[in-house]
């Protein structure tokens, strides 16, 4: 065998490493933070009732709420950002940016 042959692993990736991230189940496999055992539809509605509740309620506490969660989702891009691909973080950043922005229109009128 040449040192130029490669296994190959499941899927038909280089075992040697490749560039190829593998599948999410693989990149996620490791997640065993404190939202690990969070089912993905309580946290949707949690975060969904505190963004409304936010807008909603607007001046101080909105902006308060607001602000809490865009730090959230900011703590949440920023600790897996290594494990995502471009097209995921474009579309984290996104969300942030609009969170923001929203985030901004809901202080901003509570400062005058």
């Amino acid at each position: 065998m040449s040192g130029a042959t490669r296994r190959r692993g499941a899927g038909g990736r280089s075992a040697m490493g490749g560039s190829g991230g593998g599948t999410r189940q693989d990149r996620d496999r490791g997640a065993e933070g404190p939202l690990s055992r969070v089912p993905p539809a309580v946290a949707f509605v949690v975060v969904l009732a505190v963004f409304l509740t936010g807008v909603w309620a607007g001046g101080p506490l909105g902006a308060a709420l607001l602000s809490v969660l865009l730090l959230f989702a900011l703590g949440l891009v920023v600790t897996r950002w290594h494990h995502l691909r471009p097209a995921e973080r474009a579309g984290r950043v996104l969300v942030v940016a609009v969170l923001a922005l929203v985030t901004a229109s809901v202080l901003v009128p509570a400062l005058s």
